[in-house]
């Protein structure tokens, strides 16, 4: 080819050509190890915090509503604390009872008839065992005179 850059071409011909990569991952880890330990920035963090309070209270109430939590109370003091504010205060509350009479009569009648009965359960009553014994000699010192 007469326009070639290296003169006039008379045949081809193909080289193939191997780079030679041993080492270069291990080098270039090396390389990047060593930029990373160069270019460390240090950033001043000032955090705008106005409203954070507020923010995190709306949060949390949310997820406690969301939450079921099981509440164990610690009632140990509570009726003494309770009496104590109460003394002396003439509050009255109405509250409206509705007996449970279920087994009622049923129990009334079985008291009568000497059972024993502990909520719906009754028992028939005992009978007493009782043991005599009868002696066949008379007694002479009858103490009347």
């Amino acid at each position: 080819m007469a326009g070639s850059p290296g003169g006039r071409e008379v045949d081809r011909l193909a080289i193939r050509v191997l780079p030679d990569t041993s080492g270069f991952a291990t080098s270039l880890q090396h390389f990047l190890d060593r930029i990373e330990e160069r270019a460390k920035v240090a950033v001043p963090v000032a955090p705008d915090v106005s409203g954070f309070t507020e923010q995190l209270r709306t949060r949390l109430a949310r997820v406690r509503a969301k939450l079921p939590v099981g509440i164990t109370p610690d009632t140990t003091e509570f009726a003494q604390r309770l009496r104590t504010s109460l003394a002396g205060s003439r509050a009255q509350v109405k509250v409206k009872v509705v007996p449970d009479a279920s087994g009622f009569i049923t129990g009334v009648r079985s008291v009568a008839a000497g059972a024993e009965c502990f909520g719906s359960r009754c028992r028939s009553p005992r009978t007493p065992t009782v043991s005599t014994s009868v002696s066949s000699r008379r007694s002479t010192g009858s103490g009347r005179g």
